[in-house]
């Protein structure tokens, strides 16, 4: 469950702004991953983009989930989405450099005292995906997904008002996504990639389909 969080726009613009100094952008719309797509991301050491897995259901989360993904129930995600938002960009801004380009930053820094880079320009966060589901990613999923790209936009929009000088650099591009198919349609192609299921591998908890609008 999301911690209550439901502040004015004002006051969220202003936590965005003092948790990262980092510029955001947000894609146009939201897109559909496959399932396939979805693993790759997940198995690879350095993906061509971060990957947060946001599960929408609520008590039908029961019957298992996508290992790493995040329970953020359909029921009070509209009240919480604000919390969320800081939460992804504050994790998604801690990204780490491969081992090789760590030891050579490493290594600059120590050759040129004062400049960490050794005068290089600091590598560019991959983009970050923020992936979207519910049991069928008919309903729930896609309406939080919207509601979820819908805020940032606006919180992002009142950043960059805000403090302008983040303009000045490049900005990490966040992309919202929900996945193909949904938790059932994954757990059939990815059976091997599904946590906390029973020992009989039975679904403890029931396939309840919810309408959530958005």
């Amino acid at each position: 469950q999301f911690d209550r969080c439901t502040p004015s726009t004002a006051s969220r613009c202003s936590c965005l702004c003092a948790m990262s100094r980092t510029a955001h952008l947000v894609g146009d719309s939201v897109e559909y991953v496959s399932a396939s797509q979805l693993r790759c991301w997940l198995e690879s050491d350095y993906p061509d983009e971060e990957v947060v897995i946001i599960d929408c259901r609520d008590e039908d989360r029961a019957g298992g989930h996508i290992p790493g993904s995040r329970h953020c129930p359909s029921a009070s995600f509209r009240a919480n989405v604000g919390y969320l938002i800081k939460d992804v960009l504050r994790d998604g801004d801690e990204v780490e450099r491969a081992p090789e380009e760590a030891a050579e930053a490493e290594a600059q820094a120590d050759a040129f005292p004062g400049d960490e880079d050794g005068g290089k320009a600091t590598p560019e966060p991959p983009p970050l995906r923020i992936v979207f589901h519910c049991m069928y990613s008919q309903s729930r999923g896609p309406s939080c997904a919207r509601i979820f790209h819908r805020e940032l936009s606006e919180l992002l929009a009142g950043e960059l008002e805000a403090t302008p000088e983040l303009g000045a650099a490049a900005p990490r591009r966040v992309n919202v996504s929900v996945l193909s198919n949904g938790f059932l349609g994954w757990q059939d192609a990815m059976p091997d990639l599904v946590e906390g299921r029973d020992t009989g591998g039975r679904e403890v908890g029931p396939r309840a389909f919810y309408t959530f609008s958005g």
